[in-house]
């Protein structure tokens, strides 16, 4: 390990292959928040049960190992995905154990994105609503909607944008969309071939945010008989059989692949200066950036979807274009982890889970700690200190060739003392303590 002291008040070493220093202590905070839906544009739900699995990421650690996937073992119901996936809960495991801000990061429950489309001919009659007639009909379909988990009954609801679930028709539906939905600002879709949505779909996810989001898209779906059993779920069959009518239950089985990178970020304390010094971790946020400078917060992504018989990963095409503003470095940026009272942090690692869109010339994390300092008679002696650490990911990986979508990369982070340039006064009746 390579370790550079840098003698500047409120500065703590961060330590990891090769080093990296905390700024100072900062009140600037300008936490960038996903944007929620407009509960206007819904009308009322169908009630459905719903399955959700996706692969898990490739250690970029572990390159060239083979079955890194296997060992895991990660099911909590009858109901076994295909080969390859997992539930969510297995995906956000960090070697038996949940990451610190696990709760923040699954997917298991949050809100999907999605299209419900038809065949070739079989589309449905669009029906004006009355109540809002500046829409034309040609607006409703293909249906819109978001399927969002209901903690009071344990069910999903299916809710369309501007159609009545009643007005609905059963049958044979294409299912395209993404999670989570709060993730992006929107989304359209368009078929690829012979206006035939069950050839595929080119699904245009708008205003992505580009880091801090595990964004995954449907690339297959299924019903099932009842929540144990799925009707043969497979990557490249998106058709659902969506039953319509009083006492009817649906069970909604979709596997998803991920848009974006992983990256754990392990911290922990140096032991000798944990006999000095609690830290309190308060914020963890994520920015991406090139060799030149900062990526967008957001990104247009559009993904072409080619439906398969075979099993085939149906994403042919992933583009990625950056839209809006660059913000300030260690300004904005996704939350990672946020805690007001904070994380006191050990000798040992602790985990924490973040995402970031692959964009060609990503070659840099930046990632921005808030924190409080206290001695060990438990006195805070520095609040609210801001820190940010550029990362460039080729130096602490030994095999990169570049960001890949899918692949999960791993960051160690070591508090340990540069210069402590004041005694807080409980240390003034310790004799023996040498600063420095």
């Amino acid at each position: 390990m390579i370790t550079i002291l840098r003698y500047n008040a409120h500065r703590l070493l961060i330590a990891f292959l090769a080093t990296v220093i905390f700024a100072g202590c900062s009140d600037d905070s300008n936490e960038l928040l996903p944007d929620s839906p407009d509960p206007t544009e819904e009308k009322k739900g169908l009630t459905m049960d719903l399955s959700a699995s996706a692969p898990d990421y490739v250690d970029a650690a572990k390159v060239g190992e083979e079955n890194q996937n296997g060992a895991r073992e990660m099911t909590t119901r009858s109901w076994t995905p295909p080969s390859g996936y997992f539930l969510y809960g297995g995906i956000y495991d960090d070697n038996g154990n949940p990451y610190v801000n696990f709760t923040d990061i699954s997917l298991t429950n949050k809100s999907i994105d999605a299209y419900f489309t038809r065949a070739d001919g079989d589309e449905p009659t669009p029906i004006i609503d009355p109540e809002d007639p500046k829409y034309p009909a040609y607006a409703f379909y293909p249906y819109h909607g978001r399927l969002r988990y209901k903690n009071s009954t344990g069910k999903w609801e299916l809710s369309i944008r501007k159609v009545d679930p009643e007005n609905v028709p059963g049958g044979d539906y294409y299912v395209y969309g993404f999670i989570p939905s709060d993730a992006a600002d929107d989304a359209t879709i368009s078929t690829i071939s012979e206006s035939n949505y069950a050839l595929g779909a080119t699904l245009t996810i708008k205003g992505l945010r580009t880091a801090g989001y595990d964004a995954c898209v449907i690339i297959g779906a299924k019903e099932g008989p009842d929540e144990d059993h799925d009707n043969g779920l497979t990557a490249g069959d998106f058709k659902f059989n969506l039953k319509t009518g009083e006492d009817v239950k649906n069970y909604l089985y979709l596997l998803f692949d991920h848009l974006g990178s992983a990256l754990t970020i392990g911290i922990k304390v140096d032991g000798d200066y944990n006999t000095l010094r609690t830290i309190k971790l308060k914020q963890l946020t994520l920015q991406t950036a090139t060799e030149s400078g900062l990526m967008t917060e957001k990104a247009d992504v559009v993904v072409t979807l080619n439906g398969n018989n075979t099993g085939t990963n149906p994403i042919t095409t992933l583009t990625y274009t950056q839209t809006g503003a660059v913000p300030e470095v260690g300004k904005g940026g996704t939350p990672v982890y946020q805690s007001d009272n904070g994380k006191e942090l050990t000798t040992s690692y602790q985990s924490f889970l973040s995402h970031f869109l692959p964009i060609d010339d990503v070659t840099k994390v930046v990632i921005t700690c808030t924190y409080d300092v206290y001695d060990k008679k438990e006195n805070l002696l520095h609040k609210d200190c801001k820190a940010t650490n550029t990362i460039r990911l080729s130096d602490i990986i030994p095999y990169f060739p570049g960001v890949q979508r899918g692949w999960k990369y791993g960051i160690n982070m070591t508090v340990v003392p540069t210069y402590l340039y004041v005694l807080s006064d409980p240390d003034l009746d310790n004799p023996t303590m040498i600063v420095g």
